[in-house]
């Protein structure tokens, strides 16, 4: 039976003056994963379970787990109507069970200045899986074929590998759970930091050994 979210945001609307910035605290409360994707406004991660990340990354594409808790910055960067989409998830091979979407009203927001496009910035997607049990995969696009910079960390912020993909400008990068020795991690929260010129993206990868 598919899964049927209608209701569960009603007819809210939201409305966000574009000199303003938001904070907005995601807190998955149900049994199924949710995808967040947050068009064309301007997102920051900074905080997951109430710990701040050591580096912050944009949110769409943003998966939440049940339990989990994400802290983001949210800007209106461009003035009219854009929709928040949330994808619920099958817990076992992630498959779509069903929407819901949230409309959101910017106005005021500054006119006559770049906006830099998303295809113009450095993208990595979210790892699959999540959790992992061996390996995670992500798949990355970068602006042009200048080396992309890989830092692992463990979860109190010390590196424990560096790896870096040179001439290759779209690909995937696959971290095996191990660290620079090639010594298998134990169970526990990692971060991976991309850069690639000044963009930097950080994502999160549990292990369950």
């Amino acid at each position: 039976m598919d899964y049927n979210p209608d209701g569960l945001f009603g007819n809210h609307t939201f409305d966000i003056s574009g000199d303003e910035t938001i904070l907005l605290r995601l807190n998955n409360m149900g049994y199924l994963p949710v995808r967040y994707d947050f068009a064309d406004l301007w997102t920051s991660v900074i905080a997951s379970d109430g710990r701040p990340l050591p580096e912050s990354y944009g949110g769409n594409g943003l998966q939440v787990a049940p339990g989990e808790r994400y802290d983001l910055l949210v800007r209106g960067s461009i003035n009219g109507s854009h929709v928040v989409s949330l994808e619920y998830l099958d817990l076992y091979n992630g498959q779509v069970l069903g929407t819901a979407q949230v409309p959101v009203t910017v106005i005021g927001a500054p006119t006559g200045v770049d906006v830099i496009g998303r295809n113009e910035l450095l993208v990595i997607s979210m790892p699959t899986p999540n959790p992992s049990t061996d390996q995670a995969i992500f798949s990355f696009r970068a602006p042009n074929d200048g080396p992309l910079e890989i830092w692992i960390f463990v979860l109190r912020g010390r590196m424990i590998r560096k790896e870096t993909i040179s001439g290759e400008s779209e690909g995937v990068f696959l971290w095996d759970g191990k660290d620079a020795q090639g010594k298998a991690l134990s169970s526990g929260i990692y971060y991976l930091r991309f850069r690639h010129g000044k963009e930097i993206v950080s994502r999160k990868v549990t292990l369950l050994r």
